[in-house]
């Protein structure tokens, strides 16, 4: 599909545009205007006609398309393969459904991408659900392959990466400094403005990892229920300013890219790797220096953040008494 006239429309989501100026903003034909409005209607996008005003994109447009995160996407391995759908249960699981191709030796779709407008029965870390507005999010799963024999890539780092590719994400499209809580939930002035989990199996010879990421765009406190009020917020209320979910998946999809080539690279690049994540981490993260409870196999433990080790954990003087590693796919913070 072309994009020529998206492009024109969604960057003054709102504005009326005539014809006559759609031709000579974009060089399209009329027919190839009529043919794009028509396609991309079907696609999902609210494309309003006046015979007085013209076409525009209304503001509440919800259509989350394949056509325009893929447009110019430069990702080597996270992304190449792309799926967007209008509603799902879960992208986790869609991502599983390809997993599951590893027991036949197939390996098709390592870097897959599945994003969706609404899932029905999304989930968040430990079980939880993940509540979120058809339109509302950005909601999306990536998959990774890891050979056994060579098993490069450590969840605990992926968990990381994934969370800081998250914050970037937010950061270079909406213009926000977030802050990161253990493990990964990004944070503006300590309301939940995103969060990552992520699961792994063994798959004959191989591990698969999913990951899966929910990012607040648009919703507002009336969307919430009443116990996420104060403790969830979107970039949308911080900005004032409408979302961009396409450029926001695209730039997730660089930075998840990004660290992830590192990751699986040479020992020095892997290296290097781990010591910018660790920077930036430390850098962005509420809880170092600070007091927190965690929850590890139903027991409680209580002390103060010293650091984190980008492949093992997070690092706590325990008021009991010596210093301790906990991961981050097996412990919580308590809520205070």
């Amino acid at each position: 599909m072309t994009t020529e006239l998206i492009n024109l429309l969604s960057s003054q989501s709102g504005q009326w545009y005539t014809l006559r100026s759609i031709q000579n903003l974009t060089g399209l034909s009329l027919e190839s205007i009529l043919n794009q409005v028509e396609i991309l209607r079907k696609s999902g996008y609210w494309i309003e006609i006046s015979p007085a005003l013209g076409y525009r994109l209304h503001p509440n447009s919800t259509g989350l398309t394949y056509d325009r995160i893929e447009l110019e996407l430069t990702t080597r391995r996270i992304g190449r393969r792309l799926l967007v759908y209008q509603e799902t249960d879960s992208t986790n699981d869609v991502v599983w459904s390809y997993a599951s191709e590893l027991a036949y030796g197939r390996h098709d779709y390592d870097g897959l991408a599945v994003f969706a407008d609404h899932q029905r029965t999304g989930r968040g870390r430990l079980g939880r659900s993940w509540f979120s507005m058809p339109g509302a999010a950005l909601l999306g799963s990536v998959l990774i392959y890891d050979d056994i024999a060579r098993r490069k890539i450590v969840s605990q780092a992926l968990s990381i990466a994934a969370g800081i590719s998250a914050a970037q994400a937010i950061d270079e499209t909406g213009g926000i400094d977030t802050q990161i809580k253990w493990p990964n939930d990004v944070l503006w002035q300590s309301m939940k403005l995103a969060g990552v989990m992520v699961e792994s199996r063994q798959i004959g010879e191989e591990w698969a990892y999913v990951l899966g990421i929910g990012i607040n765009c648009s919703m507002e406190n009336e969307h919430l229920p009443p116990d996420l009020i104060g403790r969830a917020v979107s970039i949308r209320q911080v900005t004032g300013q409408p979302v961009d979910r396409e450029k926001l998946a695209q730039a997730l999809l660089l930075n998840l890219d990004h660290w992830l080539s590192g990751l699986s690279s040479d020992a020095k690049t892997r290296r290097n790797t781990i010591k910018e994540l660790h920077e930036i981490w430390v850098k962005k993260c509420i809880n170092i220096g600070n007091r927190l409870t965690l929850i590890w196999n139903n027991r409680e433990f209580c002390g103060r953040v010293v650091d984190v080790d980008i492949e093992h954990g997070l690092l706590m003087q325990l008021d009991s008494g010596g210093v301790r590693l906990f991961d981050a796919s097996t412990t919580t913070v308590k809520p205070e």
